[in-house]
């Protein structure tokens, strides 16, 4: 940051081409570091183990560092992504047309976003910030519609709000971060009768037992 009077106005000026919504919109705050919480409570590393960023904290398995360091890195890789899409199908049981794969999950809500272009995005907080943020930095509008005392969605709300927002774009993820509850599969069918696109974020699928994969033949 520069904090000189020349650098403020120079600074200005700059913003001047940046959209005016996006000036005095918040910062999206992501996940502290385990060094930085370990500071925090006052306790070593070593004695903390960090969920809330869906990390992997065994490290890397040691056929994956071969992999790693045995790939040609000199050339672009494969841009249909055939063969991790293939395996990615084959685990979950699903056809490889299925499956893209991205640069983490926020590459791909972005890119969800970027392709609806939704007039409105429907999210139900507390829930997964990078929903709103990315709708934000797209220029949509953010409708929020609160979960219950329990933190299950409100379902007669959402679809109240999906009539009155057609073709808007619900997030809804499953188990919900960062309360745990899960989208039953008859609340997702309810939304997905209206006329509305959902996306059911299973980032963290893994700590539960039930997933809408079921539903993909479908829908």
């Amino acid at each position: 940051a520069v904090n000189t009077a020349t650098g403020n106005k120079e600074m200005a000026d700059v913003l001047r081409f940046v959209r005016t919504d996006l000036r005095s919109m918040t910062r999206y705050n992501g996940v502290d570091t385990l060094e930085r919480v370990a500071a925090e409570v006052g306790l070593p590393v070593e004695q903390l183990v960090k969920l809330n960023a869906n990390e992997n904290v065994y490290g890397l398995d040691e056929e994956v560092k071969k992999a790693i360091t045995a790939g040609a890195h000199c050339y672009y890789p494969d841009p249909q992504q055939t063969d991790i899409r293939q395996a990615i199908a084959a685990l979950h049981e699903v056809h490889p047309d299925n499956v893209v794969a991205g640069a983490g999950s926020d590459d791909l809500l972005d890119i969800l976003l970027r392709m609806a272009n939704p007039k409105c995005v429907i999210i139900s907080t507390p829930t997964f910030g990078m929903y709103s943020f990315l709708g934000k930095v797209l220029g949509t509008t953010v409708l929020d519609v609160p979960r219950k005392e329990n933190f299950d969605i409100d379902l007669p709300a959402i679809l109240q709000a999906v009539r009155q927002n057609p073709e808007s774009l619900v997030f809804l993820p499953s188990p919900n971060n960062p309360t745990g509850n899960v989208l039953s599969n008859e609340d997702a069918l309810a939304i997905l009768a209206e006329n509305c696109l959902l996306v059911i974020d299973e980032a963290y699928a893994e700590f539960n037992d039930h997933s809408a994969i079921s539903l993909l033949a479908a829908h």
